[in-house]
């Protein structure tokens, strides 16, 4: 069994919905605590705290009840203090788990190596989505998944391209981008801070309704975003500024255009010319579910 502990966000709450596996138990980590637990845990982020501070009631219980064989799995976090008391928590024989969801920057290489280094010595394996993270720290590379299974959807086309993120330092070619694509029916979303973030399931809404889906990863990033996954689960075409998308087994020239690489006066042509369908076998790779299946082993 796995035991899969993830983010109060409703971007994990809408993958998650997605598992059709009957042998993961899915739990976000904040609502099985009180409110004063919670507050407690981000003052004291840095101490090492009982295991009662991290986890309700419910949550010990079944934590406790993990035996030799199961799988903790948690994702998206990395305070050391978290994960010795997950490790305090379970059996031993347990195996423990941490998947990073976000690329290192390079000026927080050392800072982020010591972290990770005191919570392998709490006995977790460490995997990420970012090649160059998995050379840089010698982890797992697991690919980025998404809930690949969609409603089909007849919802009118209402843009061109559509682009949503955080801004990120990334500013300038995002906003050159958008100059270069004025005569194309556009929808960018960027965004300075958490109050300005759309409801996930919106966010679906808005990718049904376009014909492409941008992607800007940031500087150094290897690994790929939600926003190629999101496009080819959607059926959607997909314009990026990741050369490394080359890479992955679902890139087809004719879906994606590479922004620095692809000829800009060929995007009438491509944005134009309808999404071509990959076999289930590749889509189907990229699920939730499959990436699971990672952390059987």
């Amino acid at each position: 069994m796995i035991y899969f502990i993830y983010p109060n966000v409703d971007i994990w709450e809408y993958m998650v919905e997605g598992i059709d596996n009957t042998d993961v138990v899915c739990r976000p980590l904040n609502p099985s605590c009180r409110k004063w637990q919670v507050v407690m845990r981000k003052a004291l982020k840095n101490t090492d705290l009982p295991p009662w501070m991290f986890f309700g009631k419910q949550m010990r219980k079944e934590l406790k009840c993990l035996k030799k064989g199961d799988t903790v799995l948690i994702s998206d976090y990395t305070e050391p203090c978290l994960f010795k008391a997950l490790n305090a928590s379970v059996a031993p024989g347990v195996r423990k788990c941490l998947w990073i969801w976000n690329p290192v920057r390079p000026s927080a290489y050392e800072r982020t190596l010591f972290r990770y280094r005191q919570i392998e010595s709490a006995g977790f394996n460490i995997s990420t989505f970012d090649k160059g993270d998995a050379e840089r720290f010698h982890q797992e590379l697991y690919s980025q998944f998404f809930r690949m299974k969609q409603d089909a959807t007849k919802d009118k086309e209402e843009y061109d391209f559509y682009f949503i993120g955080f801004e990120k330092n990334r500013g300038p070619i995002i906003y050159e981008l958008r100059e270069k694509l004025k005569h194309y029916r556009t929808c960018f979303k960027v965004v300075h801070s958490v109050e300005e973030c759309i409801p996930y399931a919106e966010n679906m809404k808005n990718i049904q309704k376009a014909r492409c889906i941008i992607e800007i990863v940031q500087n150094g990033q290897k690994g790929s975003t939600l926003r190629p996954l999101e496009a080819l689960a959607c059926g959607k075409k997909l314009m990026t500024n990741n050369k490394f998308i080359k890479e992955y087994d679902f890139y087809l020239k004719e879906n994606i255009f590479i922004i620095g690489e692809d000829d800009f006066f060929t995007i009438d042509t491509f944005i134009q010319t309808p999404f071509t369908p990959l076999p289930s076998a590749i889509v189907d790779k990229y699920d939730i579910s499959s990436w699971l299946s990672n952390y059987k082993k």
